[in-house]
């Protein structure tokens, strides 16, 4: 298999099909849900956890990375104006680098602690994306 130059060949240690849509959105984009937890550090605040396809992955044995699912995500946990836009891509890219290892990532920051985790495939009912 050739890699085209300047692009690394991405593979996850572990078997991200269970959490690959094997149907491509579009070529090279394959859906993978995940269900997000922010946890405020603010005494007395709530936290909430959100789920849906925020996620991709290139093909169903594909890493897994989050890309502009990123603003969706921020938006549905009611954080969007916790983060400029400025810092998406290196939030984006903290989380596809914990993702490439394991299907969990954490991001913690001075507001709070997300924890975002990958949803098996045959956990997702018909309608059970974005809430």
């Amino acid at each position: 298999m050739s890699v085209p130059r300047g692009r690394l060949l991405r593979v996850p240690t572990y078997d991200a099909q269970l959490f690959t849509d094997p149907t491509p959105r579009v070529p090279g984009f394959h859906d993978v849900q995940c269900r997000i937890t922010w946890t405020p550090h603010a005494e007395g605040a709530a936290g909430i956890t959100v789920s849906g396809d925020y996620l991709d992955a290139e093909s169903p044995m594909g890493a897994v990375s989050l890309g502009c699912g990123i603003e969706s995500a921020l938006h549905d946990l009611g954080i969007s104006d916790l983060i400029d836009y400025d810092h998406l891509v290196t939030v984006a890219d903290l989380v596809s680098a914990q993702l490439a290892r394991q299907p969990r990532a954490e991001v913690n920051c001075r507001h709070g602690k997300a924890v975002l985790e990958l949803v098996p495939r045959s956990s997702v009912g018909p309608g059970s994306t974005r809430r």
